[in-house]
């Protein structure tokens, strides 16, 4: 297997790694986190709750109040769910931050499936590394999200009865969830593709120029054979 295969064959399976980490850190519902504390009126203690958000959806958190031998406790469940109207109008940042993730994956997907074609077709690898350069850029500018209005927005909040004996408070800190660090690792990892597939495209021209090399060296002793063999029927 030559230089150019194994770079080939790397990119290949570097852009399924990519993409796979993109449709899940894209889409996920624990994109970002603030944190929920609740504290008990009568005892002063308090808990904290994680809060995520996804830039399409987020992770619903319903709480469940109770008072056992006089102690309040809070009971937290969450699930993911759609945004809703509770929410607002999502600002241009948000907006951009899912046209990203869209195009990103889109892009990825293409740029995948032409690093495949390419391991047959080689002039194909320079379109594929401008493809994945594309991805990368397009997958960074999901942080958009980051500096959005959905992002550490109080979300909806199911607080069932009971909530009178505790208090909850919310975090303006918005900060980085494993759905956003699989987007970090996708957005590396993308470059990474890029490059690869940029050496594999100039090592098989690389190997298609020595190949054509040897086969011209090897063609001029017979042309040579062919003009002495001329010369002595003239003669």
């Amino acid at each position: 297997m030559s230089v150019g295969d194994i770079a080939g064959f790397t990119t290949v399976f570097l852009s399924v790694t990519s993409l796979l980490l993109a449709l899940i850190g894209n889409f996920w519902c624990n994109y970002a986190v603030t944190t929920l504390t609740l504290t008990s009126n009568a005892l002063g203690n308090s808990t904290s709750i994680p809060l995520y958000y996804g830039i399409w959806n987020y992770r619903y958190t319903g709480v469940v109040y109770g008072t056992t031998n006089g102690e309040s406790y809070a009971y937290s469940y969450q699930s993911c769910a759609s945004y809703s109207g509770e929410y607002g109008s999502a600002d241009t940042k948000w907006h951009s931050a899912r046209a990203f993730t869209v195009l990103a994956v889109c892009l990825g997907g293409i740029g995948m499936f032409l690093s495949c074609a390419a391991l047959g077709m080689p002039k194909l690898w320079k379109p594929a590394s401008m493809l994945f350069l594309l991805t990368t850029l397009f997958q960074g500018l999901t942080f958009l999200f980051f500096q959005s209005n959905g992002c550490g927005a109080i979300p909806p909040l199911d607080e069932g009865t009971g909530s009178s004996a505790i208090t909850a408070s919310f975090s303006e800190v918005c900060g980085l969830a494993a759905a956003s660090k699989l987007g970090i690792s996708a957005t590396v990892i993308w470059f990474v593709t890029a490059l690869t597939a940029l050496a594999a495209g100039k090592q098989d021209a690389e190997e298609d120029r020595e190949v054509s090399g040897k086969q011209e060296d090897a063609a001029q002793p017979e042309e040579a054979l062919k003009q002495e063999d001329a010369a002595q029927v003239s003669n």
